[in-house]
């Protein structure tokens, strides 16, 4: 119990940002290195208050706050952890940036950070965040979803990747807060239009993760659960389809803002239902 107290008290004292306790409970049940496993995803009881810590300390230390959220259940989450911990690439993070991992659990703990940041939801696991600790924007929205793929990017993209955003993010909040201007007539309604789509759709895998949440549970646990991979894969191939679709419809957005004619509308993809909505 005394060894316990210790490390909790170590811990406290070094001002880790990511998941304090479940850190600590990860030590006491004897994984001394979680970070080589990559198993990083704890669950907490103040999301919201990890993430204001984290958003506090990156300015303080003049640093990016870097938002992984993911699971321990998520193999390319543990990849991307595994990798911010190699000897080439947590010299990079640690100059550049404030760390938090944010567990998602079986798909039930992400609403309330992923919209803090103005996105309406997360399409993979691992999600990567990296934010603005004064202005609050996310620099990285426009090539964030490559990281649903993290075992599969090789450690000298994944330095090149966080250097190259730590190097040039000035210039990229600038962008952001230009285009946020910029956001006005035909072009803020079409805007608009694309970002109601996007939230029906957020709705509607909010309603999968429920479906499949539990299932994904039952599985990871040994459990025998009916129709989850069956499930897990139409899932699947609806994020990826969507979040390629979103990349075209800002393509379209913009090409109709430009053109000139009021009449102009975007052209909005359908999908197939899922076997329990039939």
């Amino acid at each position: 119990m005394k060894n316990s107290l210790f490390l909790l008290t170590i811990l406290f004292v070094c001002g880790h940002i990511a998941s304090l306790s479940a850190a600590a409970t990860e030590i006491m049940q004897g994984q001394n290195e979680p970070q080589k496993s990559g198993k990083m995803y704890f669950a907490s009881d103040d999301q919201m208050g990890d993430i204001d810590r984290l958003l506090l300390k990156a300015k303080q230390n003049d640093k990016l706050a870097l938002i992984i959220m993911g699971a321990n259940w998520c193999h390319d989450s543990q990849s991307l952890a595994r990798k911010l911990f190699s000897t080439e690439l947590q010299p990079v993070i640690e100059a550049n940036y404030q760390l938090l991992f944010v567990d998602v659990g079986y798909l039930s703990n992400i609403r309330e950070v992923i919209t803090r940041f103005d996105q309406p939801v997360i399409y993979a696991t691992p999600t990567v965040l990296v934010i603005d600790p004064t202005s609050k924007l996310q620099l990285n929205a426009d090539n964030m979803h490559q990281w649903r793929d993290a075992a599969k990017i090789s450690l000298e993209d994944s330095i090149k990747y966080f250097s190259e955003i730590a190097k040039t993010q000035k210039t990229k909040l600038n962008q952001i807060q230009n285009q946020e201007a910029n956001n006005t007539g035909k072009l803020r309604s079409l805007n608009n239009e694309l970002e109601a789509f996007e939230n029906r759709q957020a709705d509607r895998l909010y309603r999968a993760f429920a479906v499949i949440g539990p299932l994904l549970e039952l599985d990871d646990n040994g459990g025998k659960a009916k129709n989850f991979r069956k499930y897990w894969r139409q899932v699947a191939r609806y994020r990826y389809k969507l979040t390629e679709d979103l990349a075209e419809l800002r393509e379209q957005v913009k090409s109709l803002a430009d053109d000139g004619k009021a009449s102009s509308k975007l052209k909005f993809p359908e999908y197939q239902l899922f076997d329990w909505e039939n």
